[in-house]
């Protein structure tokens, strides 16, 4: 079964291939949910839970780091995909072995190097990119 999901895209796929910032994809769901995903409180806290999966870097970009184009920021970066995962535990503390650096911040995962990332729901119903 394939699902409407959104892909974030990162500073990579924006600047060398001029990709927009979100885009709609349909996926099938077994890729999302069959292999390494994540959740976000964020959307958990609002009723509409999802699951988050990193797509694979592009070679053009990735292995062209150093390109004038990134303006000295890494082309693999994802603000947007990384504020999705801030941590909403006013309870949750410090914990860097498990990557956890508590309420307001990103787990150190979502921190670096996070790349272009699918967004689909949970409950298989489509998410409709606006941006």
């Amino acid at each position: 079964m394939k699902v409407m999901g959104v892909r974030i895209n990162c500073l990579g796929d924006r600047k060398l291939l001029n990709k927009r910032s979100f885009e709609a994809v349909e996926v099938p769901f077994t890729d999302v949910i069959s292999s390494e995903h994540d959740t976000s409180d964020i959307a958990d806290r609002i009723n509409f839970p999802i699951f988050t999966k990193r797509c694979p870097p592009d070679p053009r970009w990735a292995e062209n780091q150093e390109n004038a184009i990134f303006n000295g920021g890494s082309p693999f970066n994802n603000q947007e995909a990384t504020f999705l995962h801030l941590c909403c535990d006013p309870k949750s503390g410090f914990d860097l072995p498990r990557g956890q650096l508590g309420w307001g911040w990103a787990s150190t995962q979502w921190q670096n190097s996070v790349g272009s990332v699918i967004v689909a729901r949970q409950d298989q119903k489509p998410i409709v990119a606006i941006a």
